[in-house]
């Protein structure tokens, strides 16, 4: 993780970083054109200046749109328009699990998205695995019985640690089950070059960049999953797919952005996974006490 950020970031903010302490407590890096640059260090919201961090914006380093440039390209080894298709989707991963999300002009053609150029700020998201993080939730809904389970939580809480550690405790079984992670934005896995950067188990299989509704048709079909672990359930298609997953016999996994089930009930498609009992678990989390904080098992 660390040899991909110190290929892209400029020699300023990396010794900003390595006087701070390094990237073990680092979530978040984000540029921003014309900004100060800020970092979320463990959780607390501060800024990189010259002595390292500091709480003020005044005194911290500023980005040009020069530098962000940059920092893209750097991470497409030169050639935006060979990462383009994924570029287009708003990110870039790279080796280690760095997810890198990019803001700018958007440019479309017929309605579809063909690139993005003119790039005004990034979020380095920096992956960390909490082995046995996964653990108050596994015990409730998976030791058992594995019952399907929606992981609801604000952007930040701790979903995807939580559903990487998952996976690598359904490995631990002694009935193993085969699962299948569908890492459409190469979170979980943390998925570079087809092998997965992080802990996810030894029975796991992973779907990268892959959208939801087609890997869990292939999924199923081509690698009989017992569970499948997703993250990020946002539209109709995703509720779809799940519930057609789980009318297979297959255990579904999965998060969504929200702050109580309230809120999911609102999301397209949603409102029928819950009545119709698709999920028989739900998992409520916050920051309250720290990222992945379970305030509710339902």
């Amino acid at each position: 993780m660390a040899v991909a950020l110190k290929k892209i970031l400029p020699c300023s903010v990396l010794e900003a970083i390595e006087k701070a302490g390094g990237f073990d407590k680092l979530f978040e890096i984000r540029l921003r054109a014309n900004r100060a640059i800020c970092v979320n260090s463990g959780g607390r919201i501060v800024y990189l200046n010259k002595g390292g961090i500091c709480d003020s914006s005044r005194e911290a380093y500023v980005a040009s749109a020069s530098l962000i440039k940059e920092v893209i390209i750097r991470a497409t080894n030169h050639s935006l328009y060979a990462a383009n298709e994924q570029l287009k989707t708003g990110f870039l991963s790279l080796e280690g699990g760095v997810r890198i999300g990019i803001a700018g002009e958007v440019v479309e053609d017929g309605g579809k998205v063909k690139t993005i150029k003119n790039f005004s700020g990034i979020n380095i998201r920096i992956p960390h695995e909490v082995l046995g993080c996964g653990v108050a939730v596994y015990s409730k809904c998976l030791k058992d019985i594995l019952h399907s389970t929606l992981i609801i939580s604000p952007p930040g809480a701790g979903k995807t640690t939580i559903l990487r550690d998952i996976s690598r405790l359904l490995s631990q079984r002694e009935k193993r089950v085969n699962v299948l992670i569908v890492d459409e934005r190469c979170e979980i896995a943390a998925s570079f070059g087809g092998a997965a950067s992080m802990n996810v188990g030894e029975h796991s299989d992973v779907f990268a960049l892959s959208p939801k509704a087609f890997a869990f048709s292939a999924g199923i079909r081509a690698l009989a999953p017992d569970v499948i672990i997703t993250d990020e359930l946002a539209s109709e298609l995703d509720a779809k797919a799940v519930a057609v997953a789980v009318s297979a016999g297959v255990c579904v996994i999965a998060s969504a952005h929200g702050r109580s089930l309230d809120d999911i009930k609102l999301k397209p498609g949603f409102k029928d996974l819950i009545e119709q009992k698709i999920f028989t678990k739900f998992v409520v989390l916050s920051t309250r006490l720290g990222a992945g904080t379970v305030e509710e098992i339902i």
